[in-house]
């Protein structure tokens, strides 16, 4: 009987040692050594009690990461990167503004694909770390443009830093990682797992309960006491033009605005004090961002300033619902149609467009 046992528990452990040997990647350059980034992932999102006439959305990342309707990673020519409000967990694959993006170069007969690789709670400290320790180990990724959206998660970072780690620290959570991004059956299980406690799932953002209420009398923040941190900020935003250039794309940098305050008639509406002073926080992140951004003569989009958004197309304070995001696709679509047509048109006989940047 002891011997059977052993013999089944043999056949078995062969058994999954030939499985990760097949379906791992611990030898055929599939895993990302020791980078933390949700990958293999297909959830189904309760929606409805958040969003009217939400249902039940599909999110997903492939192999290495990203979101997005691309076959290979060689047909991605567009790829763009943010935080949470790129990433847009509780939205489906499809209503994405990246997604949105790509339908509408696809109408226009451009042939574009929209790669996104958007990481929930990324500033461009977790950006930067995303070009060097991921993104550059993706193999057949040579995105054409890398549309960078910023500005939200920079603007709290002294709270939000630790959210931008992508690489594992330690000893055992290395190891640990390592094991998660090389192992097939480890995959697997998370998978399912993940697809278990998907159904009952529910949403970590917060949806605005306060009305916006008109301000007539609000504090006015000294853009002096957060010199450094625009400095450093700037600093950042001209690594990621220069990650991007030696990455052969071309750089294009976005401004993100805010769903909790808006001026109307030149009168600015907000939910409360703290939203006011973060509006005006936002204001000098992207103010930096277009200074630095301009000074590179890299593609600058003020999209903060010139798009049109009512308190609907947000769900909560940052985070656009499907009608926001479609907005902003429209909006982006407008300003680099015939950049992007030109740029693959570009590429067809260059093999470095980046470098006509510098």
């Amino acid at each position: 009987m002891k011997k059977i046992v052993k013999w089944n528990l043999a056949l078995l452990f062969s058994g999954l040692l030939v499985c990760e040997l097949v379906f791992g990647s611990w030898y055929f350059g599939g895993g990302l050594g020791v980078v933390h980034v949700p990958r293999d992932l297909v959830l189904q999102h309760d929606v409805s009690t958040f969003r009217p006439g939400g249902g039940v959305v599909r999110y997903s990342r492939d192999r290495w990461g990203l979101r997005g309707d691309h076959r290979d990673l060689s047909d991605i020519n567009i790829l763009t990167i943010g935080g949470s409000t790129t990433d847009e967990l509780y939205s489906d694959d499809t209503e994405t503004w990246s997604a949105r993006l790509q339908q509408r170069f696809v109408r226009a007969g451009i042939p574009a694909v929209v790669g996104n690789a958007g990481i929930n709670g990324h500033s461009t400290v977790g950006h930067i770390s995303s070009m060097e320790s991921w993104l550059s180990r993706v193999p057949h990724l040579k995105p054409k443009i890398i549309l960078y959206y910023l500005g939200i998660n920079d603007a709290a970072l002294p709270a939000r830093a630790g959210y931008d780690a992508i690489v594992a620290v330690g000893t055992w959570p290395r190891i640990r990682r390592y094991i998660i991004n090389n192992s097939a059956l480890v995959r697997l299980i998370r998978i399912i797992r993940g697809s278990i406690r998907a159904k009952n799932l529910r949403v970590a953002y917060h949806t605005v309960s306060s009305p916006l209420v008109r301000q007539d009398i609000y504090p006015i923040i000294d853009p002096s006491s957060y010199r450094r941190q625009l400095s450093d900020y700037g600093t950042r935003v001209k690594r990621l033009f220069d990650l991007t250039i030696d990455m052969g794309a071309l750089p294009v940098f976005v401004s993100q605005r805010r769903g909790d305050a808006f001026i109307r008639s030149g009168v600015l509406f907000s939910t409360d004090r703290e939203a006011t002073k973060s509006r005006q926080i936002q204001t000098l992140y992207n103010h930096e961002m277009l200074r630095v951004c301009r000074s590179l003569k890299a593609i600058c989009i003020d999209l903060a300033k010139q798009i049109v958004l009512s308190e609907a197309d947000f769900f909560d304070r940052v985070h656009t619902t499907p009608s926001g995001s479609d907005k902003i696709a429209e909006f982006l679509f407008g300003r680099l149609r015939m950049i992007v047509r030109k740029q693959l048109l570009y590429w067809k006989t260059n093999s470095n467009p980046g470098a006509a940047q510098r």
